[in-house]
């Protein structure tokens, strides 16, 4: 608890003095997933007793975040693309969604026409800026997002990733809440939520399959970790599609030195949306061999080790583990130490509802983390997802 207190101090503290402003990240490109993860290293690494002013390149291998933002809705017809019955009505109408402790517009129709497109995501102040005193919600309803799983206490708020350490996040859940302005239903689909264990992996090929070659393009010695997965049926054609998080780090504090059999490991996180054929699109993450297997030694620019020298523990961290080999061939915990700035990427959590009243669900993704973006996809007419309008979130 005096962690988090602490943890939640130092945001205010960083946004007060400008060590987190705006050019953090560059309001003109949508952020990789290296950056977002630079930003939480940032906010822990004032928590460290050393806070070295030294820092270094991660040396990650990235992903940017995602493949298909390449592919967007332009304004200012959201139904453009869309053709014969597909190209429903936009109902007049606002949606905002609750992120952490406040509440961010994602949908906005006028006349017919969505107000809130973008070919560049926006900083939170651009939006309010534009929308005024629309920026907030104005005698709106607020829907529970629990309502769209299948299970009442199967969803990711009240059944986050198993025992607290596969998913860090002090502030609570993002997502649960949305406020409408509106005349419709926003869930109008149902989605099955899965968490997984160590344990007890889902076992599905075709997600093994495609993580484990993103994986493999830096390392062959690293096992596969499915974290969690959201399925539904997007087209109604009676089979599942799957948005799925994969990950071997963990929040894991007080462990002893216990380094990987290998040297040549990586750390990732992942997201990727399968369709119901297995086909995957890539949502986003990274995959990075930084975590040396030297100890921990800041004039050679060893930064995160899995070792360090016990003669000159100065300075020395321990609040992240990774999942890899031990000698035996067996997935076990392997700490790792660090000098300075570190963090792990968080995994992504979304939200399916109707934003829009057109009676087609829309997708939210979004990371448990400041300044990272909420990022809403409109399903094309191949119920492939499209990027069409993304937000920069505030402290």
């Amino acid at each position: 608890m005096k962690r988090i207190l602490i943890f939640l101090l130092v945001l205010s503290i960083l946004f007060a003095s400008g060590c987190l402003h705006d050019s953090t990240l560059n309001p003109g490109k949508t952020p990789s997933d290296s950056t977002v993860a630079e930003n939480t290293a940032k906010v822990n690494a004032s928590l460290s007793k050393g806070s070295a002013s030294e820092s270094k390149d991660s040396g990650d291998k990235d992903d940017v975040m995602p493949n298909m933002s390449e592919e967007r809705i332009n304004a200012p017809d959201a139904n453009a693309g869309l053709s014969g019955d597909d190209r429903a009505a936009l109902k007049d109408g606002a949606v905002w969604v609750k992120y952490f402790n406040t509440f961010l517009p994602v949908s906005r129709i006028v006349d017919g026409q969505q107000q809130l497109l973008n070919k560049e995501p926006e900083w939170y102040f651009e939006i309010q800026k534009r929308l005024g005193a629309n920026y907030e919600p104005n005698k709106a309803v607020i829907f529970d997002a629990r309502k769209i799983y299948i299970g009442s206490k199967d969803n990711i708020y009240d059944n986050p990733l198993s025992e607290g350490a596969w998913l860090y996040n002090p502030l609570g859940a993002s997502g649960d809440v949305i406020a409408m302005s509106g005349d419709w239903e926003p869930f109008v689909i149902k989605v099955r939520y899965e968490c997984y264990s160590l344990e007890s992996q889902p076992g599905n090929q075709s997600w093994e399959n495609y993580f484990n070659a993103k994986i493999k393009e830096v390392s062959t010695t690293t096992p596969l970790i499915i974290k969690n997965a959201w399925l539904f049926d997007i087209d109604g054609d009676g089979r599942e599609e799957s948005i799925v998080n994969a990950s071997n780090t963990v929040f894991s504090s007080g462990l002893e030195q216990s380094p990987p059999a290998r040297k040549d490991t990586a750390i990732y996180t992942l997201t990727a949306y399968f369709n119901s054929d297995g086909t995957a699109i890539d949502m986003g993450g990274h995959v990075s061999a930084s975590v040396s297997s030297e100890p921990v030694n800041s004039q050679n620019n060893i930064h995160e080790s899995y070792t360090f020298d016990e003669n000159n523990p100065k300075y020395i961290e321990q609040f992240i583990a990774a999942y890899q080999y031990d000698r035996n061939g067996n997935v076990a915990v392997c700490p790792i130490f660090n000098y300075g700035e570190y963090s792990r990427l968080p995994e992504k959590n979304i939200l399916i509802a109707d934003i829009d009243g057109d009676g087609r669900v829309e997708l939210l993704a979004m990371f448990p983390l400041i300044y990272a973006p909420i990022t809403v996809y409109q399903f094309n007419e191949n119920w492939q997802p499209c990027v069409q309008f993304a937000i920069y979130t505030p402290a």
